[in-house]
Formats: structure tokens, C-alpha cells, sequence
């Protein structure tokens, strides 16, 4: 039985390493993220449950957010992708990544225990890949005065048609 054996270098396996470790990291995220979910919905079967064995339960059901609702409608446990959505909502202009991590962490998740680094990777990665010129792409990316690049919410362009290709 033949072996085949790959040799690499110090700096490509630290690099290698490096990437790796980020991206389990970002699955445990999402990870904890799905378990917070999770147990918020098996938290409304559980009451949904009870009220079908009990029909004057009903009075008492309440449905919780898994975390707390600002009073603009924003929640913390959001995707990184809806809370990119909600800011540049909000702000209604294009937005750089670092303004947009500075609303979410200043405006919005001021309490939170939120590594700023790790907050400004997620959010560039998915800007990044968001922003692609391709059927998921989410969002439009160009270049202000500054020659920074800026994020805005991609409007699909509409569809001309003209009057003579209706007849």
C-alpha cells in the first residue's frame, strides 16, 4: 500500500493553523448561536404544548425574545448579517466596517462582552462574502472620498422593459 506524504513549511503550517483555529471558532459561534435558538423554541413547544392539554393556559403564555429587544427593535442574539442589515438600515447611508462595528458596539451592545477584534473579523468576513457579485450577494461595496470602501444594502436592479417588447 503506497503512502503519500505532503511537506510543507513552518510559515504555511502556522498560517494553516491560524485559519483553522479562526474558523472553529466562528462555527462555535454559530454553534452557540443555533443552541440559543434552539432552546428558545423548545421553550414555546414546551408552553404550546401545555396550552394544548390545557386550554386556560392561554392566558398565561409568554413569548420571549432569548435576548433583550432595544427600543429601536434591535436584539443582540441577531446573525451577523441581520445586525449589518439593521445598522446600515438605521444609519440609511454606506457605511464603512468600522462604523458599522462602532454603532453595533457603541449604540446598540454597549454592555456586551464582545471582542472587538473578533466582532470587526466577523463582520469584515461577512461583508466580504455578502458583497460578492453573485446570486447571494447582499450587499454593494464601492469607495468613498476618503478611499475607503463602503457598504450598502444591494438593490437588485429592476428590470427594463420597454414599451415595444410588450406588443
Amino acid at each position: 500500500m503506497a503512502t503519500n506524504t505532503l511537506t510543507i513549511n513552518e510559515a504555511t503550517a502556522s498560517y494553516l493553523l491560524s485559519t483553522t483555529n479562526k474558523r472553529v471558532e466562528e462555527i462555535e459561534r454559530q454553534i452557540n448561536t443555533l443552541k440559543t435558538e434552539k432552546d428558545h423554541l423548545t421553550n414555546i413547544i414546551s408552553q404550546l404544548t401545555s396550552i394544548k392539554k390545557n386550554v386556560s393556559a392561554v392566558n398565561s403564555i409568554s413569548f420571549q425574545t432569548p435576548a433583550e429587544t432595544s427600543v429601536d427593535g434591535y436584539t443582540p442574539k441577531w446573525t451577523w448579517t441581520k445586525k449589518i442589515d439593521f445598522v446600515l438600515q438605521k444609519k440609511g447611508r454606506p457605511l464603512t466596517t468600522t462604523e458599522i462595528v462602532d454603532t453595533l458596539l457603541n449604540e446598540y451592545e454597549p454592555n456586551s462582552n464582545l471582542d472587538r477584534s473578533r466582532v470587526v473579523a466577523s463582520i469584515s468576513a461577512t461583508l466580504s462574502m455578502k458583497s460578492k457579485d453573485d446570486e447571494n450577494r447582499l450587499y454593494s461595496k464601492s469607495k468613498n472620498e476618503g478611499n475607503e470602501y463602503v457598504y450598502s444594502i444591494y438593490e437588485k436592479e429592476k428590470e427594463i422593459v420597454k414599451v415595444e417588447d410588450l406588443f
